[in-house]
């Protein structure tokens, strides 16, 4: 009972969830899992396919925007050298005035700020302005056309461009250079160039020179203040990779990369102009190309929380689906643990697994339900005395250890059935010896009787005397030979009686290895409970993969708890059979006492006969001496009545007890054959 009330605490304190809830948990944590990653996989690929894609167009397109950059400043360029060729200004004979009113009709179609023409001195007539000085000079009487990088120009008091290009004599390119001819223009056409240069929304272009000044940008105020990022990076570490990526440009090569500027994440191509190692640059924010990857996240997001709102009713509906199956199931097996066997098993409407949880529970009832019933009436009948019973029961339901239990009843059966037999038997010879015994004593009563009348007669007959003691001897022969028997008969009874008490003891014994086999039953239960908190723990180490075996270790564990139970209850019948064996055995050991009685009084009357059968001879020798011997006669007559009493006494008694022992005994029904 002990053991009863521990199990029950254990059980309350353990603390479960339900199958319902955690097929809720796995659906929705497979659902959250695989919508995360698709989610994230795709937004990654999303991310690693534009940048591919950035990597290799964003060059290709700087280079592009490159040449049409340097095609437009080609384009002005070979304007400034047409009017190289224009034979009137390197004439002599055509005044400065007359050559400036020329330059100008080109600076107002051109828009140009200023047009100038020296000669090879760099002398310009018409201002007297001297340009030998400028960088740009010797190399335009080299042969060829230069632009100049945006200066400050302190005339007009703006940042300008200056294009100058070789003037031919008499205007045949070629040949002898007879001065420059050049033009100043506003340095924000080179901005405007670049300005419409936009890969995305927020993206712009610029153009830096050979030594990493910005010459050419959307936002002018930059070129105005000679923005120098690669120096400016020896001050600001921020501008680390932008410097980086400019020093690639001042060199001239063409490619591709990413950096932050201004808290603002960025991609660069950039590609050579082939003018003056002038670089063009192109940048796009990351966020224009990456606004749909973000996009895409939020909607991964909004589908994730309706997909898993979704899965969640699934989930809720398949787990009621399943899990109110295994409930059901579990209660009915709880109510098991406690015995009840009334109860009906749910029925489950399902064909999957459920149903043959159903099933089995149902199946694991009705065994319990039948074997214990069986079981019941089978020791119920045994402890009314009737030993003539059988199974009621198809013997196929005591299937595997079930077995052992139907062939230890049966040999329970069989064991006491042939106990209680051999006690009858013993008990009805021990009654047909008591009843010759008495049958002796009464015979040696009377033959006292006669041999008093005998003895009153003596003095009248001797004949009668003689008579009487031949009778007497005779008498005294017959009942010694008959109480040999008895002794002999009440002997073979006490050695019954012993074999009674062995089989007793082997009952016993019998018993008690039943008791064993229900604690080997205990402890396989025992080990069972083990092995599942073993699984229980290893599966919690598993962790979420692991989760459902931990379920069912545990359910076995409840299993193992539920047999050991029963295996205590069949030990609590077994201990009340071995408790009615024990009183058996008290009853078998009072009744060897009582024939042990019986054999001492035999041993008195078998002695007492002799005594008689003695003075039967002593009369039979003293018939010659019957005067003399008349007193002795007497004596004797006496002495043998008085024996002949207490043998019927004790003959009495021994029948009584025979007849009570046979009453008990046959209050058993044994089994016929």
């Amino acid at each position: 009972m002990k053991l009863k009330r521990k199990h029950k605490s254990a059980v309350k304190e353990v603390k479960t969830t339900t199958i319902k809830r955690e097929i809720q948990k796995i659906i929705i944590g497979l659902l959250t899992v695989a919508l995360l990653l698709s989610g994230g996989i795709s937004c990654y690929m999303n991310y690693i396919s534009i940048t591919s894609i950035l990597k290799e167009s964003m060059p290709v397109t700087a280079a592009e925007a490159a040449g049409e950059v340097k095609a437009n400043l080609k384009t002005t360029m070979n304007t400034v050298e047409m009017l190289g060729t224009i034979p009137q200004l390197s004439s002599d004979a055509v005044s400065a005035d007359e050559k400036q009113y020329l330059m100008n009709r080109y600076k107002q179609r051109y828009q140009w700020d200023t047009v100038f023409a020296t000669d090879k001195k760099g002398l310009n007539k018409a201002n007297n302005a001297d340009i030998s000085d400028r960088p740009y000079f010797n190399k335009v009487l080299s042969g060829a056309t230069v632009i100049s990088d945006p200066a400050y120009n302190k005339v007009t008091g703006k940042f300008t461009v200056v294009i100058a290009a070789p003037l031919w004599k008499d205007g045949k390119q070629n040949t002898q250079i007879s001065g420059v001819v050049g033009v100043s223009i506003d340095a924000t056409f080179l901005s405007d160039i670049v300005s419409d240069i936009k890969l995305s929304k927020n993206g712009d272009a610029y153009i830096i020179n050979g030594a990493g000044k910005t010459i050419a940008h959307e936002n002018f105020d930059l070129v105005t203040k000679e923005e120098n990022n690669i120096e400016a990076a020896k001050e600001n570490a921020s501008l680390k990779e932008l410097a980086t990526l400019q020093k690639k440009m001042t060199q001239g090569r063409s490619g591709f990369g990413k950096y932050a500027y201004n808290g603002r994440s960025e991609y660069l191509a950039y590609a050579p102009i082939g003018i003056n190692g002038w670089s063009l640059g192109i940048t796009a924010p990351t966020s224009d190309y990456l606004g749909n990857t973000f996009k895409g996240l939020i909607v991964i997001a909004v589908s994730t929380v309706i997909i898993l709102l979704f899965g969640a009713l699934m989930a809720r509906r398949t787990g009621k689906h399943i899990g109110e199956a295994i409930s059901l199931c579990t209660e009915r097996l709880k109510l098991l643990a406690v015995g009840d066997l009334t109860t009906e098993v749910p029925d489950i409407k399902s064909k999957n697994e459920t149903l043959v949880l159903s099933q089995s529970t149902s199946a694991i009832v009705y065994a319990q339900q039948t074997i214990i019933g069986d079981v019941s009436y089978l020791l119920s009948e045994m402890a009314e005395g009737n030993f003539n019973v059988h199974s009621r029961v198809n013997e196929k339901i005591y299937i595997g250890e079930y077995h052992e239990i139907l062939l230890s009843m049966q040999k329970l059966r069989q064991t006491l059935s042939g106990t209680i037999q051999s006690i009858r038997d013993a008990s009805a010879q021990v009654e047909a010896g008591s009843r010759q015994l008495a049958s002796g004593a009464q015979g040696l009563a009377q033959g006292a009787n006669e041999q008093a009348g005998a003895v009153e007669e003596l003095l009248s007959t001797t004949t009668t005397v003689t008579k009487q003691v031949e009778d007497t001897t005779k008498a005294t022969d017959m009942a010694h030979t008959k109480a040999k028997m008895v002794k002999k008969e009440a002997a073979v009874s006490q050695d019954k009686m012993t074999e009674l008490t062995e089989a007793m003891e082997r009952i016993e014994n019998t018993s008690n290895e039943i008791k064993n086999i229900i604690g080997g039953i205990e402890d396989i239960a025992a080990q069972t409970n083990l092995l599942s908190l073993n699984a229980s723990i290893e599966a919690a180490r598993a962790g979420a993969a692991g989760k459902g075996f931990a379920v069912v270790a545990d359910q076995i564990g409840k299993l193992a708890e539920q047999s050991e139970q029963s295996a205590v209850n069949t030990r609590n019948l077994i201990e009340t059979s071995i408790s009615e064996v024990s009183g058996g055995s008290q009853i078998t050991s009072e009744t060897a006492d009582a024939l042990k009685r019986v054999i001492d009084g035999l041993n008195e009357i078998v002695q007492s006969m002799a005594d008689v059968q003695s003075a039967s001879n002593k009369q039979t020798t003293a018939i010659e001496q019957i005067e003399e011997g008349v007193s002795q006669i007497s004596t004797v007559v006496q002495s043998n009545s008085a024996a002949a009493e207490e043998s019927s006494a004790t003959s009495e008694e021994l029948s009584a007890q025979a007849q009570s022992l046979n009453d008990l005994v046959s209050q058993f029904k044994l089994e016929e054959g």
